[in-house]
């Protein structure tokens, strides 16, 4: 029985830490997913104009210009938010593509998953969110490889809280047990003398 509650327990610990870097990660995906949308936008926006300009043969340099300045300043803008994002101790990497799966930033890439496992002992947690505009357009994509580690930091201290708690409970069981059992047979012969007088 003691062999099924602890399979029972290791089965339900995992599932917990689970369900702790799956909220965090999620949680935080969203969050820098709306924290990107305004300067993606703008990138997006920058692009459609150069594409338009290139489209129609615009023979004015300074608008070409100008629409190359626009995506430079939109990229800048980007990296920034990805610098600050990036502050994070629980963040690895965080790169940015547009609705087509294009690598926008930051520059040069990232390392791909492959290469960060390589690299460290636990594979890092990988999160993908959409990024859209306020109309619900798709602007693209946010990718961020968490630091398995830091985010399983408190839970992995309190999963070993919990096993010492329980440890110190089947140890308390075991001594009930040894003490019961001897005031069990100290008791016997004054039970049997009782019950034999009736």
């Amino acid at each position: 029985m003691t062999i099924v509650l602890i399979v029972l327990l290791q089965q339900y610990q995992n599932e917990w830490l689970k369900v702790q870097t799956q909220f965090s990660g999620e949680s935080v995906a969203r969050q820098y997913a709306k924290l990107l949308e305004k300067p993606l936008s703008n990138y997006v926006n920058a692009q459609s104009i150069s594409t338009q300009s290139t489209g129609t043969k615009n023979s004015e340099n300074q608008s070409t210009t100008d629409t190359t300045r626009d995506s430079a300043i939109a990229i800048t803008n980007i990296e920034n938010v990805l610098k600050v994002l990036t502050s994070e101790p629980h963040i690895i990497n965080l790169a940015v593509f547009n609705s087509d799966g294009k690598y926008i930033a930051p520059l040069p890439k990232i390392p791909s998953v492959i290469e960060l496992s390589k690299s460290d002992t636990l594979t890092p947690l990988t999160f993908v969110e959409d990024i859209h505009n306020e109309d619900g357009v798709l602007l693209g994509y946010v990718n961020i490889h968490m630091n398995t580690n830091a985010v399983l930091e408190n839970p992995l201290t309190l999963r070993s809280q919990l096993l010492f708690i329980l440890l110190i409970l089947l140890g308390l069981a075991l001594i009930l047990g040894v003490y019961m059992t001897r005031a069990f047979y100290k008791s016997r012969p004054w039970i049997i003398a009782r019950l034999g007088q009736k």
